[in-house]
């Protein structure tokens, strides 16, 4: 049987793998569409601090929860990175450490 994965969960493996974190952004909320587009090639890079820091990103571009119960969690693990994705309103990524 698997643990829950919850915001907890996510919030200690960012603290435990600190300077270690690869992001994968997927989508995107994109304000000119008023939707969520795509990205069409996503790839890991190492989590950058964010152009504007904010709880709901915890200083990572690509990165954005919605908490309150908005924010989905899976585990993620494609033999090179392992670690979460997450799903949102405002789109959905990878925060992953080198397996």
């Amino acid at each position: 049987m698997t643990k829950r994965i919850t915001l907890a969960t996510i919030k200690s493996f960012i603290k435990k793998n600190e300077g270690n974190i690869h992001v994968q952004a997927k989508s995107r909320f994109d304000g000119s569409i008023d939707a969520v587009s795509y990205n069409d090639a996503p790839k890991f890079n190492l989590a950058e601090p964010s152009y504007n820091p904010h709880k709901n990103n915890f200083n990572m571009r690509g990165v954005w929860f919605v908490f309150g119960g908005g924010d989905c969690y899976t585990p993620y693990d494609d033999g090179q990175f392992k670690g979460f994705e997450v799903y949102n309103c405002c789109g959905s990524f990878v925060i992953a450490i080198p397996a």
